[in-house]
């Protein structure tokens, strides 16, 4: 590749993400910008690339540096969109996909970017309206198709999930974000051992996919005894709104007060003592559960750094 264009060394680079090579395109788009540091959609997809890292500082300047040469490529409103959307800036990532879609409305990549926002925000039915649009548009859009499945999913549509997901897979058989998500539908099923097979092709792909390490964590969080009644309790919470949530742990709690209150005016004082303690262990096991299952990832991703041919 010595003698390679800059237009040639960033298609390349581009392939290299597709493949998950990401320190290969790395490597080639610092080459391209060494030749012409004013590339601005080198700079831009230098900026996801590092996303993909985890290097979200150097990203977001990346993705400073491309709109500060183009402002008005809708490409490099995308980049800093992702940017802003990994790093939790919500408000700034809707406003720099809502602006590279004014600059190019109706594109399916754009479009889904949005979906994947209401993703993060657990906002399943916008996302799913929004997945639709991009798929109207171009009806074989994996990530528009998978973001879909994961709406689906979590709005408690489980055929429809699944069969968005096998449709994707038809289409792209080794796609990792479909696999993962095949994972998690399976995991919800109960099936463990078909769940696991799931995060181990993924992870045969990319050692380092953090949703197929999740997804394998979660697995072992429900082959144990101590983890598996808060893993279930929390992914049925999960499925539920935010106000729902809300109404259920308060419900909960008014509930234990009004029992505690009943049980002491009939003079059952022991047993209102009892409630309260199993109420406080209820509250500490919700509490440390999500601790341990952090830190049981964190082993795996240990794991898989020592292992780096995995």
């Amino acid at each position: 590749m010595a003698d390679s264009s800059n237009d040639d060394l960033l298609l390349d680079a581009q392939r290299f993400v597709e493949m998950r090579q990401l320190d290969h395109a790395v490597d080639l788009l610092c080459r391209l910008l060494g030749r012409d540091p004013n590339r601005a959609d080198a700079h831009a997809v230098l900026a996801i690339v590092l996303v993909n890292q985890g290097r979200l500082h150097a990203a977001r300047q990346e993705a400073s540096i491309a709109l500060s040469l183009e402002p008005n490529t809708a490409f490099c409103h995308y980049a800093a969109s992702v940017v802003a959307m990994l790093q939790l800036r919500y408000r700034e990532a809707y406003e720099f996909i809502d602006r590279a879609l004014a600059i190019e409305p109706g594109d399916p990549d754009y479009i889904a970017g949005r979906g994947r926002l209401f993703i993060l925000e657990e906002r399943w039915r916008d996302a799913g309206e929004t997945f639709l649009e991009a798929l109207a548009i171009e009806p074989d859009h994996l990530d528009a198709m998978v973001g879909l499945a994961e709406a689906y999913r979590n709005s408690g549509f489980i055929e429809d999930a699944e069969r968005t997901l096998q449709e994707a897979l038809s289409i792209a058989p080794e796609n990792t974000d479909a696999l993962t998500q095949m994972g998690w539908l399976h995991l919800g099923r109960g099936d463990l051992e078909d769940a696991r097979e799931h995060a181990l092709w993924v992870l045969a792909q990319d050692a380092d996919d953090t949703g197929a390490l999740s997804l394998l964590t979660a697995v072992k969080a429900r082959e144990s005894w101590f983890l598996s009644l808060w893993w279930r309790f929390n992914s049925w919470l999960t499925h539920k709104s935010e106000g729902m949530r809300i109404g259920i742990l308060v419900g909960l709690y008014l509930a234990v007060q009004i029992a505690n209150t009943v049980l002491r005016q009939n003079g059952m004082t022991d047993a209102a003592g009892l409630l309260i303690y199993l109420w406080i262990g209820f509250c500490l096991y919700t509490w440390v559960g999500p601790a341990i299952f952090q830190k049981r990832l964190e082993k795996e991703l240990e794991k898989v750094r020592l292992q780096p041919g995995f």
